[in-house]
């Protein structure tokens, strides 16, 4: 457990480093990933949400942005950032390629927006009862 433990910290300070400059570091997406998921798993969401939000500026096709915004708005919910929150989980509908996978994101949408706006929370709930599910389409 020990080194475990040394080796969480020095990620963790090689990726708050990283993570603080402009520069393109780590340089991989799913580098990026992988430790945004381990930072997540740990409870550290502050960290997490910085490696996924670096990880999506590069990450290419749906289903890696998908994944990505998936994960950050489990970060998000966890920080109590709301409009990160709503805003990750609509990425997630927009790029839903399964009926399944828009009904999960509509769902996540209602639940974070009924306690800030209850018309907003009623819009994505009548969009799951009209089942209007069209891949690639935008969400309020």
């Amino acid at each position: 457990q020990p080194k475990a433990d040394e080796a969480v910290r020095a990620i963790n300070r090689a990726l708050k480093g990283g993570l603080g400059t402009k520069e393109t570091f780590p340089t991989t997406e799913f580098l990026l990933q992988q430790a945004g998921n381990m930072f997540l798993k740990i409870g550290d969401y502050e960290t997490s949400a910085a490696c996924l939000r670096r990880a999506i500026t590069s990450a290419r096709g749906f289903e890696a942005i998908f994944s990505l915004n998936k994960s950050l708005a489990q970060c998000c919910e966890a920080l109590n950032d709301v409009p990160s929150t709503i805003e990750a989980h609509r990425k997630c509908g927009e790029l839903a390629t399964t009926k399944a996978d828009w009904e999960a994101a509509v769902r996540a949408l209602i639940k974070a927006t009924e306690q800030q706006s209850k018309a907003q929370s009623k819009k994505y709930a009548d969009l799951l009862k009209k089942d209007v599910w069209t891949q690639g389409l935008p969400l309020p």
